[in-house]
């Protein structure tokens, strides 16, 4: 800054030396025209240099606040924050040149900030075979779990360890007077999915069942509702394989997926109703 100032200052203060010592050899009226022109240079000069001043001091208003926000965080995150910002520094010097790797690093950083964005407002995607924290909302439940499956993948996973453990925390929350429904959503009534349906029925759960062909599309839904705030949704790939699992926190998400819940419970069958199971 200072090299820059001084190549701002330096013509300037030349200029207006040579411009008043030129005052003592010339007519005057060409004495008011440099006066003039002095005047105008300093000013110019005057100005540039707020201006740099001005910018210089933003920078360090924007360095100030984003240290401010790093030093809030834990010490251990804190470390991993400056680190990064490193790494970003040197990633952009070093691919300056190559719009290539520029434009990668833009990307990456724009997923980055899309990841973080979700995850603030509670949002995360994680593995499929990810359950844990979906364990410990259901074990943590107050009041409410909501519940749809598809039939073909459920059946499988609840017979599974994870599914069993998990089936035991279920239990933990109705004997905490939990209220639990759930529905399973089938392409074909089996003997295995009506013997897993009356279980959980005797179990205390609220069971329905309904076909998929009865459902729109964007209620095909294999999602987990705790209190009507959490939700544990199932993403899967154009094959109909679990590709990913989406915990949510979010208000609106919640809100939106209870209203689907109440409308699937409407158009299933409760499994009293369901009489000797069939395949079909």
């Amino acid at each position: 800054m200072r090299q820059a100032t001084y190549w701002i200052v330096a013509p300037v203060v030349c200029g207006a030396v040579l411009g008043v010592a030129s005052l003592f050899v010339v007519s005057t009226d060409r004495k008011l025209e440099l006066a003039v022109a002095v005047l105008g240079l300093v000013l110019g000069a005057q100005l540039e240099l707020t201006r740099r001043l001005e910018r210089r001091q933003a920078r360090h208003d924007r360095a100030g606040r984003l240290l401010a926000l790093v030093e809030e965080l834990p010490d251990e995150m804190a470390v991993k924050v400056r680190e990064n910002v490193r790494l970003l520094a040197n990633a952009a010097k070093a691919t300056r040149e190559d719009r290539l790797y520029h434009r990668a690093l833009h990307d990456r950083l724009a997923e980055q900030r899309d990841w973080l964005e979700a995850l603030s407002k509670g949002i995360i995607e994680v593995e499929s075979d990810e359950t844990g924290l979906l364990t410990e909302w259901t074990a943590a439940s107050r009041t409410s779990i909501r519940a749809t499956g598809v039939a073909e993948t459920d059946i499988r996973w609840w017979r599974s360890r994870p599914g069993r453990q998990f089936w035991e925390v279920n239990l933990a929350a109705m004997a905490r007077k939990v209220r639990v429904q759930r529905v399973f959503i089938y392409d074909r009534m089996t003997p295995e999915l009506a013997e897993l349906a009356r279980e959980q029925k005797a179990a205390g759960v609220d069971v329905y069942v309904v076909k998929m062909d009865q459902l729109r599309t964007d209620l095909r839904v294999d999602v987990t509702i705790v209190d009507d705030v959490r939700v544990h949704e199932v993403i899967f790939s154009s094959g109909g394989n679990a590709m990913a699992y989406r915990y949510s926190q979010e208000p609106s998400r919640a809100a939106q997926m209870v209203a689907k819940f109440e409308r699937i419970v409407q158009l299933a069958t409760p499994e009293a109703e369901l009489g000797a199971p069939v395949e079909s």
